[in-house]
């Protein structure tokens, strides 16, 4: 049909590898279904997808997908790490954003819809300009999405910043979230004293422009976060939680990405083996390379990272992420405050370790996810692996809602404000 080939989607990701990876899953499926997509990342991002993965590789199946660069502005020994995000984008402010107007009102394709990242405010306008469709993808969690979108009026409550220096505080101005979210929940950010901070500035302005949005993606289904979409959807009612993205492809349906060609890079399934052969499997390890600051595999250099791998190689394993298991969480930054709360005391599938993480509190979790309580949690773990396997299964939540986004993109019928 003639629409299906005038569609053009363009994908402008945060560039850090989570979100990055993220809508790479995304950007394949709207290829397979014969939807023309140009992707962008940032110079630096890009050679990290061309020295660790067979991402180029793979995206040669599809003729209609291209990818585009865009410098980042910063100088290459610095480590863009999701915690100097603000210098980050205070940089792509002055090198990036200029360019990637320029590339949209000049395509020679003309753009009909435009995906970006949520942090990305100057995108409403950008779209505005050329006339086109704006959705916002954040990856975070649909929870964690719903703490920064609530942070004004948790401001204007005087519930940040925190008045004194009990974290067990329960926060009463995030709805939905009654009962369940405690001050040692909220983002870390949230903590200063300081109103003005820098990544509090970001977030306010990140919640002026979520509502000029067309609509809301999320890599989420409706069984686990029902209660946190529907309180999204009185800021942006036109959502899609077309999650988990990765279980399409094991789910076997049309979205399913193709079989990669062989490229000699190392894949989860290499790993399989390893995982049934100890006899005792002591630790699992889940990381990319260069997430530790000072790992330079790139040039060769042992690290102290390397000699981690090494010095374990019998005893334990540095892979992917298991699924359908119980989980002790330790959160850092952003949204994994949140998730963390919500694997313990909503989703039921583990632990929040959080503030304290002394010997005592790694052992006593520990035992209680592997032995006193290991029935309960793997019990929980179970149930949310078997709902989302059925969302993304023909007729489920998240496959209706792909199915949905594909179809309104082609057809062109997302509304403009």
């Amino acid at each position: 049909m003639q629409h299906e080939r005038e569609a053009h989607v363009f994908i402008f990701p945060l560039p850090l590898q989570g979100p990055v990876n993220c809508k790479l899953k995304l950007a394949e499926i709207l290829s397979i279904n014969q939807i023309k997509v140009t992707f962008l990342n940032t110079d630096y991002i890009h050679q990290r997808l061309i020295t660790h993965t067979d991402v180029p590789i793979r995206f040669r199946n599809y003729p209609d997908f291209c990818f585009w660069t865009v410098p980042d502005g910063l100088p290459e020994e610095n480590p863009r790490t999701s915690a100097e995000i603000g210098n980050l984008l205070e940089s792509m402010d002055a090198s990036a954003v200029p360019i990637f107007r320029e590339m949209l009102l000049t395509a020679e394709t003309p753009v009909t819809c435009l995906i970006a990242d949520g942090v990305f405010a100057f995108a409403s306008d950008v779209a505005a300009e050329i006339g086109a469709p704006l959705l916002y993808f954040d990856t975070v969690s649909p929870c964690g999405f719903w703490t920064l979108l609530c942070l004004p009026r948790l401001i204007q409550a005087g519930e940040v910043p925190f008045k004194d220096d009990n974290l067990d505080e329960m926060i009463m101005n995030a709805p939905g979230m009654e009962g369940i979210i405690r001050r040692r929940d909220l983002p870390s950010f949230c903590r200063t004293n300081d109103i003005n901070d820098r990544r509090i500035r970001l977030i306010l302005h990140e919640a002026r422009h979520i509502p000029l949005a067309q609509g809301l993606i999320f890599n989420t289904f409706h069984h686990l976060e029902a209660p946190i979409l529907s309180q999204i959807s009185t800021i942006c009612p036109n959502i899609y939680a077309i999650g988990p993205l990765h279980a399409h492809h094991k789910a076997g349906s049309r979205f399913a990405p193709r079989p990669p060609t062989a490229s000699g890079k190392k894949t989860g399934a290499a790993f399989l083996g390893w995982t049934n052969s100890p006899p005792n499997l002591l630790f699992l390890w889940v990381r990319r390379p260069g997430s530790v600051i000072g790992y330079l595999d790139e040039a060769g250099i042992l690290s102290p990272d390397q000699d981690l791998t090494r010095g374990t190689e019998e005893r334990g394993c540095v892979v992917s992420m298991v699924e359908g298991k119980p989980m002790i969480c330790r959160p850092d930054f952003l949204d994994q405050h949140v998730n963390s709360r919500y694997v313990e005391a909503v989703w039921k599938v583990g632990l929040d370790m959080k503030d304290s993480c002394d010997r005592a509190v790694v052992e006593k979790m520990v035992i209680e996810v592997m032995e006193s309580r290991k029935d309960e949690f793997l019990k929980g773990a179970e149930e949310v692996a078997e709902s989302a396997k059925a969302a993304v299964s023909p007729d489920g939540s998240s496959f209706v809602d792909m199915d949905r986004l594909i179809e309104e993109i082609k057809t062109k019928k997302i509304a403009i404000k």
